[in-house]
This record gives structure tokens, sequence and C-alpha cells, in this order.
């Protein structure tokens, strides 16, 4: 259509967009069944309904760790991920490293202030969790190409603004970036059939699951 200023940009979505979204939504609920069965199995991580939220958002499968008083991700007030911690990420790690999602990091913080005489802030802290979760990825085995943003909020984002201290506004969320793929390697294509086929950038499957012997 036409306006006085010239053509109307069309709002209509590519059928191929669409395409690939939906195969992203069911690859994101295969990937979200299989962190739950992760969890679910270990006996130090079944009761962490209240550390890791799941849901998918127009970015892609956002996975929420935050922190309660019981379990916390880091050493208070510091960057140092507790054993609790290492042993989510890891968990994470095994489901995320079958998915061809890129990632993004971001570190969260509650309110209260790191130190009122210092010049490290909340972002500095935000900011050094959120990478110190991306070491600690790669350090057993992600492929550092992967992540692609690693962000930095403070306590702009609190998950409970009512109150603003609660343990649960510190969080690292990480995110399987919709539309975003990387090329896997053959070490890291699932064996499972879980997850049979995902899309790629050209609309074809950048992976598949091994064929049976």
């Amino acid at each position: 259509s036409q306006s006085r200023y010239g053509p109307v940009p069309s709002t209509e979505v590519p059928k191929e967009a669409l395409i690939e979204s939906d195969k992203d939504a069911k690859l994101f609920e295969k990937a979200e069944e299989s962190l739950k069965r992760a969890f679910e199995s270990d006996p130090n991580l079944r009761d962490i309904s209240e550390n890791v939220v799941m849901e998918q958002s127009p970015e892609g499968l956002k996975i929420e760790v935050m922190d309660s008083d019981k379990n916390p991700m880091f050493v208070p007030g510091g960057v140092v991920i507790t054993d609790f911690g290492k042993n989510v990420l890891g968990k994470m790690n095994k489901v995320i490293e079958q998915m061809p999602n890129s990632i993004s990091i971001t570190g969260h913080t509650d309110a209260s202030p790191v130190n009122a005489k210092s010049a490290y802030t909340n972002w500095e802290l935000s900011a050094d969790r959120a990478n110190a979760a991306r070491r600690f990825l790669l350090s057993i085995g992600m492929d550092k190409d992967r992540p692609k943003k690693v962000v930095a909020q403070a306590d702009t984002e609190l998950l409970t603004p009512d109150q603003p201290m609660s343990a649960r506004n510190r969080r690292i969320t990480i995110i399987l970036l919709r539309g975003a793929y990387m090329e896997l390697r053959p070490e890291a294509v699932p064996v499972t059939r879980d997850l049979l086929s995902v899309p790629s950038p050209t609309g074809e499957n950048a992976f598949k699951a091994r064929e049976e012997m």
C-alpha cells in the first residue's frame, strides 16, 4: 500500500522466519524437558524450583538461575562461583552443548550496595559474575564461539521490586538465542534422539542426531 510518504512497509512476517521460529520453539521445549530431567536425576538438585526458572521469550529460551539463602550461586558479595552454582551450570551445559543456538549471559544483583565507599558498584559486580559464569562454562567444555553477549544489569531488572534486597534478585540469566545458530563440532552432536533436528541460518538442519548403527 501507499501513503503520502511512499510505500508502507509490510508487517507480514516472512514464512521462513515463522518456520524457523516454530522449530526453535519445539527445540526449546525439548531442551527444557532435558534440563528438568537432568536436575531431577541429581539428588543435590531435585529441590531447586526456587533457584531455576525457564520460559520461552521473544529472545529465546530464558533460564534464570537465582540465589536463595540456602543455595547461593556466588560467594556473598563476590564473584567466586559456589559448588552449588558449578553443579547447576554443569548440568545446564550438558544440554546446551547439544543445541545449535548461541547464548547470552546476563548478570543481575539485588539493590544492596557492594561497598558504599568504593567505586566498585553493582554494575561491576553483575558484569564480573556474568563473565565468571562464561569462563566457567568454557572451562568445562563450552565452545568459545557460543556466548555472543555478556551483559551487566546491576539492580535495574529486579525480579521482586517490592523486595529489592531479596536473594531472588541476584541471578544469572542464560538465554538460548532464537534464530542465532552456530556450527556444532561432530563430537558435540547428541547420540540420543531427543533433539533430532534444528534450524540453521540457511534454513536447513544445523545438525542431526547420529544415525543408529
